[in-house]
């Protein structure tokens, strides 16, 4: 079957147009085959990561503590490209910034977190002074919205 804007010519071929890979990074081997043709692989090709699409939580949520306290656990989100099966193509290199919400505390560092090697971006969380559920935004140029915690 012809997907993905791909249109018999005259001749026979097919061209493909706006054709993307999704999946983890590494070497990868493209297969064409039609009933009644002999199949014919294109590569090997390194699939690489893409760009920035998603934070995701890795731990640190749904915490409860005390108010005007440091929560137990920091708050780590990674930072990936579109590919959701796992392993996850993490970016390093992303400055990331939490902002908690009005009355939900501060969180330390202050300043932006650069994600490390892992894409990996860690924050202490200390809840405000007022009780009940307090959230926590992590966002990042690029990303329509940010990934709220809490």
């Amino acid at each position: 079957t012809v997907t993905n804007g791909g249109a018999p010519t005259a001749v026979g071929c097919v061209a493909f147009r706006d054709l993307r890979l999704v999946g983890p990074v590494g070497p990868r081997t493209l297969t064409f085959a039609a009933p009644g043709l002999a199949a014919t692989s294109a590569g090997p090709f390194d699939l690489a990561r893409g760009p920035l699409a998603q934070l995701v939580l890795l731990e640190g949520g749904a915490q409860a503590g005390f108010a005007g306290a440091p929560l137990a656990q920091p708050v780590v989100v990674v930072a990936t490209d579109a590919n959701t099966t796992p392993p996850l193509n993490v970016i390093p290199g992303v400055a990331v910034t939490f902002a908690p919400a009005s009355g939900s505390g501060s969180v330390a560092p202050g300043a932006p977190v650069t994600t490390d090697a892992q894409g990996r971006a860690t924050v202490t969380w200390t809840l405000g002074a007022g009780g009940g559920a307090q959230s926590l935004a992590a966002s990042a140029a690029g990303l329509a919205a940010p990934l709220t915690v809490g």
